[in-house]
């Protein structure tokens, strides 16, 4: 046996593995995780570096490989070891080369796929916070739609030109009531953007009498949708005989007397009626929109709430509000808004210093101008999402819409 003289003066044969060698092997097989290396790269260094200490490079480089591979085998057979890749590979959680993304663990189901493509509807796996399904094909009637929703069996339609699911609730109730009740199952009392949705909404459920998201506003007298959309001219032909805004007929709903309509006639009409009035009603779906740059899905909720309700309500969604850091994703939720929206920012600790619920940096911002600075009589804290664009600052007990946002 050959002799080599180690660093503390002792001498040590070949074959005899240097103590701290089998010190780090150790470390690696460890059961608990953090007492272990935190990355194959460091369990690599250290053996190396401990192995230099008794042989030459090319041998400690090799001895530290092979140590290694030990690590590995160990955890094939039972040893409980859960190293990441090394940088650049899928699953370090760095995106790099190709990746879409890399939250740094290879589990199906959340945003980011386990090869580090972000999860879409179509790809045969359910992203547990936005799809009740995916069953990997662009059909629908087989139990799951082509925007990854359920909508199958009595009393529900999907409308594929729109994606939208739509939902029949036959038991009377007055407006509000109805209102409500689709705002508490994440849906809203329907709207309709062109004609032809109309008229397929009715020969689906053919109901003689039912609710829509039409209202008349008190301000001026004119009746709006209420996700806050204008109420097209295209769909002025659909109104059952005249119009008349005054007296108490403030709500809108759908009856199937026969209009004439762009020279046909169509089973749809809408009557202005008392809100009080008690007929059925029909639900919308309101779908995550999934930004396709990041996997982040958005949503708009129609349950009027204060800021810290709103903030309650996005968390037992699995999300937050929603938080804005580019002009990109600030387009891409605010072209779906008409209305004041709850966001994710308040500066009710500081006054004057804003923060993002999720302590991004607060570095992007879209203010209305002087909005911050205005004085004003009472504490505004609480920043919601304008028509325009622009943010603002609101009482949090004003009670308004909302959109959450989720990131798994």
């Amino acid at each position: 046996m050959k002799l080599l003289a180690t660093r503390d003066g002792r001498a040590r044969t070949t074959d005899e593995p240097p103590p701290r060698v089998i010190e780090i092997l150790r470390q690696g097989l460890r059961d608990e995780p953090e007492a272990r290396h935190p990355s194959m790269r460091a369990l690599l260094t250290a053996l190396q570096v401990a192995a230099g200490m008794s042989w030459p490079g090319r041998r400690a480089r090799r001895i530290a490989a092979v140590a290694a591979l030990l690590v590995l085998a160990g955890a094939g057979a039972g040893a409980r070891v859960a190293y990441g890749p090394l940088s650049g590979a899928c699953g370090d959680g760095v995106v790099a080369g190709k990746e879409e993304c890399d939250d740094g663990n290879t589990v199906d189901g959340d945003r980011c796929l386990s090869d580090c493509r972000l999860a879409t509807c179509g790809d045969r796996v359910v992203r547990a916070t936005t799809e009740e399904c995916d069953d990997g094909n662009q059909r629908n009637g087989d139990g799951c739609t082509t925007t990854c929703r359920r909508c199958d069996g009595p009393g529900r339609f999907f409308f594929p030109a729109l994606g939208r699911c739509y939902v029949l609730h036959r038991t009377p109730t007055d407006w509000e009531t109805a209102r409500r009740t689709c705002a508490q199952q994440g849906s809203v009392l329907v709207t309709y953007e062109e004609a032809v949705e109309v008229i397929a909404v009715v020969r689906a459920f053919r109901e003689q009498s039912v609710w829509i998201g039409l209202r008349r506003q008190e301000a001026t007298g004119a009746y709006r949708w209420l996700t806050g959309e204008p109420l097209l001219p295209t769909l002025d032909g659909f109104w059952h005989g005249k119009l008349t805004a005054g007296g108490d007929l403030g709500c809108v709903r759908q009856i199937s007397t026969k209009v004439r309509y762009q020279n046909r006639a169509v089973p749809a009409s809408w009557v202005a009626s008392a809100c009080e009035e008690r007929h059925a009603f029909v639900c919308e779906d309101v779908n995550w929109q999934v930004n396709p740059n990041t996997g982040h899905a958005y949503r708009f909720f129609f349950d009027e709430q204060t800021w810290d309700g709103a903030r309650r309500a996005c968390e037992r969604h699995g999300g937050y509000l929603a938080t804005f850091t580019n002009d990109q994703e600030l387009e891409f939720v605010s072209r779906r808004n008409l209305f004041d929206a709850w966001m994710g920012a308040t500066d009710i600790e500081h006054e004057g210093s804003v923060r993002w619920i999720t302590g991004e940096p607060f570095a992007f911002q879209r203010f209305v101008p002087g909005e911050l600075t205005a004085p004003s009589a009472v504490r505004a804290d609480c920043m919601a999402l304008g028509h325009s664009r622009l943010w603002h600052d609101r009482l949090c007990t004003q009670e308004n819409y909302y959109v959450c946002e989720i990131d798994r």
